[in-house]
């Protein structure tokens, strides 16, 4: 099930090669769409990169998102999203933390990202295997 959709905004990167690895470390912001939160991501998000001469690349990217969860109450949600780059496919595994008591399931979902690119921006898609009403009680939860 999709959790949240991240657009990503690149607005800078910084690189060191060397022998061994190639680090990128990508400053971003954006926006964050679903049905469960809507808003910005502020200014300040990094990604890390590191691109591996013969082995598969990391990232960990760490964020804030600012926005209106689904109950229409204001919140932040704190996203690591570190994952693995190989053979042109990016999957993540996020761990959140929000202020949001409606969103607080998140905390403890176990979750999964994809990075795409859409008209030339990156895209993050954050999904969950729990359906909609089992992930509201937290993980594990009936409720």
């Amino acid at each position: 099930m999709e959790v949240l959709k991240l657009y990503i905004h690149v607005n800078g990167c910084e690189k060191v090669e060397s022998e061994c690895a190639t680090v990128q470390m990508i400053s971003f912001d954006g926006r964050c769409d679903g049905d469960y939160f809507r808003g910005e991501i502020l200014p300040g998000g990094v990604d890390t990169q590191i691109y591996y001469k013969d082995q598969p690349s990391k990232l960990s990217a760490r964020y804030l998102v600012q926005g209106i969860d689904h109950t229409g109450r204001g919140c932040r949600i704190f996203i690591e999203n570190n994952g693995i780059m190989y053979a042109g496919e990016t999957i993540t595994r996020p761990v959140i933390y929000t202020d949001s008591i409606a969103l607080k399931w998140m905390e403890t979902a176990s979750m999964y990202g994809t990075l795409t690119v859409v008209e030339g921006q990156p895209v993050i898609t954050i999904y969950t295997d729990k359906n909609k009403n089992s992930g509201k009680g937290g993980k594990g939860s009936a409720t």
